[in-house]
């Protein structure tokens, strides 16, 4: 296990590219969570704070709020999010890809491995976040 990574982030920011045109992912100032445990459990909860003052926004779901944990693995700078666990059923299961780099100490870059989905588009999600207590 990377010792780097272990402990508790915040997020800084989160985007999302969709066939290269980034957008806010989870609104323009989203909020979140994430933890790596030194046993290789993870949590992770990001959300458009939106999304818990306005029932219309409870009701879109994923791309608003998303929770989910389980084991993690490290291989280079790829850690693999095993979930286990999580807010969107469909994503139970399976294995969450990131690349990531730490920024010193005290952030942690993620990038998603590109998907594309079924209609041809390529996604991409990348998020930094700063160690709690920084």
């Amino acid at each position: 296990m990377s010792k780097l990574l272990i402990g508790s982030w915040r997020l800084i920011w989160a985007m999302q590219s969709q066939d290269g045109v980034k957008t806010h992912h989870r609104g323009e100032n989203p909020v979140g969570q994430i933890i790596y445990s030194p046993d290789g459990r993870m949590s992770a909860t990001i959300m458009d704070p939106s999304w818990a003052t306005n029932e219309d926004q409870m009701l879109k779901g994923p791309e608003i709020f998303m929770a989910y944990a389980g084991p993690y693995t490290l291989e280079g700078d790829l850690v693999r999010h095993h979930v286990e666990i999580c807010s969107w059923p469909k994503v139970i299961g399976k294995v969450l890809e990131r690349r990531f780099e730490m920024c010193g100490n005290d952030e942690v870059f993620l990038r998603s491995i590109p998907i594309t989905s079924k209609s041809g588009k390529t996604y991409q999600q990348e998020l930094l976040w700063r160690r709690f207590g920084k």
